[in-house]
């Protein structure tokens, strides 16, 4: 029993030696080419790399899905290939609404910094990288949902029936979106605080004309007592 132990334990050791040796040169390339081809930016860095080629995404979708009707078509597993083209849409549909929420939770984010902007610069530097995660969401979700919209028609071309979800419908924000809606609440906004700095603060009174108009001197009077009144006052 012994003699076993110590010949699995020199085994052990032998093995330990030689891949250490020789594969430590094999390893080290490996793990280079990992890096060179799923690089990922820190949180803190700018994302540099491009959107995948709009032309580039419709000739790989046309081809995938060719390439399972290749597979399944006039064969007694059909249905199956169509039930597997309809899943290759719904991943496109599933990204696009996790990216769409995504969007959402970012410009409920940009409001409350919107909110307590104080003029320093941590607080401005914040809303800046909000924005701009902002719009690559919205890029993001943008190419997603054009994946989507041509992955619908290669299945609608195959099957001759449009591509629903099981669930909800089917959005595209291509229209409208959650970010433009927001620009626009935004603009809006901004539109007010820039009014509410040409009107000032203060109770508002209203006059309007009567039989003695022209009394300035009686209108005086009644202006200065109502301001006596009320400091805050504004016609």
């Amino acid at each position: 029993m012994d003699d076993q132990k110590e010949t699995l334990e020199g085994l052990t050791e032998n093995y330990k030696t030689e891949t250490s040796s020789s594969n430590s040169e094999i390893s080290g390339m490996e793990f280079n080419e990992l890096q060179m081809s799923s690089y990922n930016p820190y949180e803190d860095e700018h994302e540099t790399r491009p959107l995948p080629d709009g032309k580039c995404v419709e000739g790989f979708l046309s081809q995938l899905f060719d390439d399972v009707d290749d597979l399944f078509g006039e064969s007694r597993l059909e249905e199956q290939g169509h039930n597997i083209m309809w899943g290759l849409v719904n991943v496109f549909d599933r990204q696009a609404k996790q990216t769409n929420n995504a969007l959402d939770k970012n410009q409920r984010e940009m409001r409350n910094l919107m909110d307590q902007q104080d003029g320093s610069e941590v607080k401005s530097n914040q809303l800046e990288q909000v924005q701009s995660d902002c719009l690559k969401f919205e890029e993001t979700l943008e190419v997603f949902e054009k994946m989507r919209d041509h992955a619908s028609l290669k299945y609608t071309h195959y099957t001759n029936r449009d591509w629903m979800p099981y669930s909800g419908s089917k959005v595209n924000t291509k229209a409208q979106t959650a970010s433009m809606v927001d620009s626009r609440d935004y603009l809006r906004q901004k539109a007010i605080a820039k009014n509410n700095t040409l009107i000032p603060e203060g109770r508002k009174f209203v006059i309007t004309g009567g039989a003695d108009y022209n009394d300035h001197e009686k209108i005086w009077n009644t202006l200065s007592n109502t301001l006596a009144k009320n400091p805050d006052m504004v016609l």
